[in-house]
């Protein structure tokens, strides 16, 4: 099933309520500027988000038109995402290859997570 979110406030209270096998997420749901430390910032809203998948360790997606090289490494360093596509140049055959991948490696990390202590150590080496 899949939702569609109009706001990041509809977007949290879903991943806050329900359970997802994929996000797919842009980073400027809302671009606002803020107040911080004497110096007016950009803040965007895409990143709280990404920061609740990540919690709830739902694989993620990111589609945006914010392409800086900044916020495209910010994007997998800290927020861990599966794969990030620029809407300039989306490709529906990209996107629904990383979207079955992500699905995938879901599955795989579900299996894993049933090993034992030992399991993983065998697995390892």
């Amino acid at each position: 099933m899949v939702r569609l979110c109009a706001s990041f406030g509809d977007a949290l209270g879903y991943i806050r309520r329900e359970k997802f096998v994929l996000a797919v997420v842009d980073l400027s749901l809302t671009d606002e500027v803020v107040w911080e430390q004497g110096t007016i910032q950009e803040h965007l809203e895409g990143y709280d988000l990404l920061a609740q998948t990540k919690s709830a360790a739902i694989p993620t997606i990111v589609v945006s038109g914010v392409a800086s090289v900044d916020d495209i490494q910010r994007a997998y360093t800290q927020h861990s995402i599966f794969a990030y596509l620029e809407k300039q140049a989306f490709d529906r055959n990209i996107f629904r290859r990383l979207v079955e991948e992500a699905r995938l490696s879901r599955r795989v990390v579900r299996e894993l997570d049933r090993l034992t202590d030992r399991g993983r150590e065998v697995l390892i080496y």
